[in-house]
């Protein structure tokens, strides 16, 4: 079943187009790189394929001759926009397949003749160089038709350490196609001859006139090429390359999922840059919180030594007013209790016999010469103002035989007062 691809052929006026990488014909490994300005193009330098692999908006990616294959068909029609479903036909009867709505070939018209039409098509294989990042290009074009060729010539030139070859028909490219070496020999000859003569048996090329080398070469090789092909042989510089009349869109299958899932990798990798930058400024500030703490402690340690004599004197003191504790408490003072207890007792015939403060409690013994005194001390204590918050119990007390009155009263802080 034949594939249904739209063709995006364009003015290639390109509207949007700022720059071009080609394949560097002076290194096998490097591409140029190409300012375009309304059409003209100007050279900015050679880049690694690592750097050519930075997408690029508006960029022209144009692959090496060996990532593209060529073929040359006649087409029984001239109405253009039936050409792609007639080239997907004749593609597959040729064996090769096409994924459902890649855009792995495209084509340009060479000339029209008796109702038939002759094109160029350029297929992209299933897979690029590993150097090549397909989700970081929109779409590809071919390097071979940025280059301007002699009418009806064969051009030979080295491209990515491989022999490269470009036909033309006319003044029209109509073929191209990389070879396995690199230099002119027998082999390289031997195929060259049998190209020649499959495209001029199908009528691709009609007159091949002259052979065009872009590239130094043994003598010797060259002239047997010439010799083979009955063709003089011209030694050239590469011309400068310039936009081709039309655009090609190449592009490999599932390159929408690679760009999605490139673009995934990319907001994980800056999610992980952010991360680990929030982790980094955590131990700064972690790490500049510690130092701080530690200088302190340095400064600390320092003032102990400094005053070590005073800090011993202090600590002296401390311990002398924990002693002290129990007679200067804040809030009851036994000396102070003492003393106002000791107002209430009579001038004479009473006198305490034990005091004990404890916790905001009073314990007081005492012995009377009678009971009336006895009686009378705790009346007393009951309205001394300095008591007032204090509640006196005294049980029954113990009256001796000489009339002597023993008696032990109890004061408590009211807990509404404590």
């Amino acid at each position: 079943m034949a594939v249904s691809i739209k063709s995006l052929q364009n003015d290639r006026k390109n509207t949007g187009t700022n720059a071009l990488i080609l394949p560097s014909l002076s290194s096998p490994t490097s591409w140029d790189l190409w300012k375009v300005s309304n059409g003209v193009l100007t050279p900015i330098g050679q880049r690694d394929p690592s750097q050519i692999n930075r997408r690029r908006k508006g960029s022209i990616l144009a692959l090496p001759t060996t990532d593209v294959f060529c073929v040359s068909l006649w087409l029984n029609e001239t109405d253009q926009a039936k050409f792609p479903s007639m080239i997907s036909l004749q593609l597959e009867g040729r064996g090769f397949k096409l994924s459902e709505g890649s855009r792995a070939f495209d084509w340009s018209p060479v000339t029209f003749e008796n109702g038939k039409a002759l094109v160029m098509v350029g297929i992209l294989p299933n897979k690029l160089l590993p150097a090549l990042l397909a989700a970081n290009f929109d779409w590809f074009d071919a390097a071979v038709r940025f280059r301007e060729y002699t009418e009806d010539s064969l051009t030979i030139w080295q491209e990515q350490g491989r022999l490269c070859l470009a036909f033309t028909r006319g003044k029209q490219l109509v073929h191209f196609q990389a070879l396995t070496e690199n230099v002119l020999n027998p082999s390289t000859i031997r195929d060259i001859a049998c190209i020649v003569t499959s495209l001029q048996m199908q009528e691709v090329l009609k007159n091949l006139k002259s052979i065009v080398l872009w590239f130094k070469t043994d003598p010797e090789g060259s002239k047997s090429l010439g010799t083979a092909l009955s063709v003089n042989i011209n030694s050239a510089s590469p011309p400068k390359p310039r936009l081709p009349d039309r655009d090609w869109t190449l592009q490999l299958a599932g390159t929408a999922e690679s760009k999605k899932f490139h673009h995934r990798l990319q907001w994980r990798d800056r999610t992980l840059k952010c991360i680990s930058l929030a982790y980094g400024l955590a131990l700064l500030f972690i790490l500049g919180h510690l130092l701080i703490t530690l200088h302190l402690i340095s400064s600390i340690n320092s003032w102990q030594q400094e005053n070590k004599l005073n800090l011993e004197t202090i600590h002296q003191d401390i311990s002398t007013w924990e002693f002290l504790t129990p007679l200067v408490e804040t809030k009851d003072y036994p000396l102070e209790t003492l003393l106002h207890c000791a107002t209430s007792l009579s001038p004479a015939g009473t006198h305490l016999t034990l005091y004990e403060q404890v916790d905001g409690n009073i314990t007081i013994k005492a012995e009377s010469q009678n009971i009336r005194l006895a009686d009378a001390f705790l009346e007393k204590l009951t309205h001394e103002p300095a008591l007032s918050d204090y509640h006196w119990v005294r049980p029954q007390p113990q009256v001796l035989p000489n009339d002597l009155a023993q008696f032990e009263i109890n004061g408590t802080r009211e807990p509404t007062k404590y």
